[in-house]
């Protein structure tokens, strides 16, 4: 007799489901890293707007804020870094952004952290994140 059977065998079929797997895997991988990068985008765009604020801060007081609640500064809509400002003088101050909680790198709670230095009007930013 002649089998005609159509079809996939079970080892066909585990196969392509593997194959799925280790796409998504890498895919899961490669979204986390984007959003990682487009939160970091976000509080960059914070820590230069208390750098504008800081900047009309010094023209009217002669020195820079040491907290951030005197320069005004509103960070409302963004929940997912805390802002503190730190080393305030005449020449430069300090300001850090530190994640609310662990996010998408769940390695606890300020594992993405951007610090923006300013020295003598000169900003360097850096990123100390356990997320890369």
């Amino acid at each position: 007799m002649k089998s005609d059977d159509k079809g996939f065998t079970l080892v066909e079929i585990m196969i392509a489901i593997l194959i799925i797997a280790i796409l998504a895997a890498l895919a899961i991988i490669g979204y986390k890293h984007y959003l990682t990068k487009t939160r970091q985008a976000e509080a960059k765009i914070f820590l230069s707007g208390i750098g504008r604020f800081q900047e009309l801060y010094l023209i009217e007081n002669n020195s820079y804020a040491d907290s951030i609640d005197s320069l005004g500064f509103s960070s409302k809509g963004n929940t997912r870094y805390s802002y503190v400002l730190s080393d305030a003088s005449v020449t430069g101050y300090t300001v850090t952004a530190k994640s609310k909680s662990s996010g998408i790198c769940n390695k606890g709670e300020g594992d993405d952290i951007l610090i923006m230095n300013v020295v003598n009007g000169k900003w360097e930013t850096r990123n100390i994140s356990k997320c890369l």
